[in-house]
Formats: structure tokens, C-alpha cells, sequence
């Protein structure tokens, strides 16, 4: 436990990490378990590979915490919860967004420069 592996920064990182996220017991009961974990990870494109991984995904018990997962863990490759890297991204900065932590597009440079300012106005 607490071992060196990459995360998707290629960065090193600890397991600790991952681990402290809470119990994986739901892994075991994964619809999935038993698939190749290539299956997960398709081309760009690949419209019917997508559809056989949400249909694979859309019955399964553990879809939301496969998906929460992903998502608290910043895994950007691969699909989790029947949900691509793209759509992960999406939901991410949708709960932001309901957060007030989300700005248009070019705007939170704008407004972490004001921050800046303000500070240094002091």
C-alpha cells in the first residue's frame, strides 16, 4: 500500500491517494470486472465501441459509483461509469458551475487577476 505509480499527469503519485477516496468494495460487483480494461479505452470516433460500453454500463449497479470515482480521482483516460473522459470533464465543471466556481470561457483569468490585484492593493 502507499506504492509509486503514474497518474495521468505522468507525474508520480501514491497509492494513498486513490485509496483514501473510500471503500473500492464496489469494484467487485462491477458489471465490468471481468471485461478487458482495453475495451474501455477506444478511438476517437468509435461510435459503436461508445454505444457497447454504455449499454454494458446502463445496467450496471454500480454505475454512479464508478462514475463519482473517476471523477474525484481526476482519471482523464478511458471510460468510467458509461461516461467518456470528455463527458466526465463536462459534469465536472457543470457542479462547478453550480458551485459559483465556473466562469465563461477566458473570464477566470480575468478574475484571478482582479483577485491579484485586489491582494496586492491590499
Amino acid at each position: 500500500m502507499g506504492g509509486k505509480t503514474r497518474g495521468t499527469t505522468g507525474q508520480p503519485c501514491t497509492t494513498k491517494k486513490i485509496e483514501e477516496q473510500g471503500d473500492r468494495d464496489w469494484m467487485r460487483r462491477a458489471r465490468c470486472k471481468d471485461e478487458d480494461p482495453n475495451f474501455f479505452f477506444i478511438d476517437r470516433g468509435d461510435f459503436e465501441q461508445a454505444e457497447a460500453i454504455r449499454e454494458l454500463c446502463g445496467g450496471c449497479q454500480v454505475k454512479a459509483d464508478c462514475l463519482e470515482y473517476a471523477i474525484a480521482n481526476n482519471i482523464r483516460h478511458g471510460w468510467w461509469g458509461g461516461e467518456s473522459e470528455r463527458n466526465r470533464y463536462r459534469i465536472k465543471r457543470a457542479r462547478r458551475a453550480e458551485q459559483g466556481e465556473e466562469w465563461e470561457e477566458g473570464e477566470g483569468i480575468v478574475r484571478s487577476m482582479e483577485t491579484l490585484l485586489k491582494k496586492l492593493a491590499g
